[in-house]
């Protein structure tokens, strides 16, 4: 099954950290586009 691999595990939990911080970057940028 393919959550019985650990390196698909890996790479999804890779991911979904990278969009996390992506996300994060760009609420950033829209609060500091603000404040300017």
């Amino acid at each position: 099954m393919y959550w019985d691999n650990p390196i698909f595990q890996a790479h999804d939990i890779a991911l979904i950290v990278l969009f996390i911080i992506l996300m994060c970057a760009a609420y950033l940028a829209h609060i500091l586009n603000i404040a300017e």
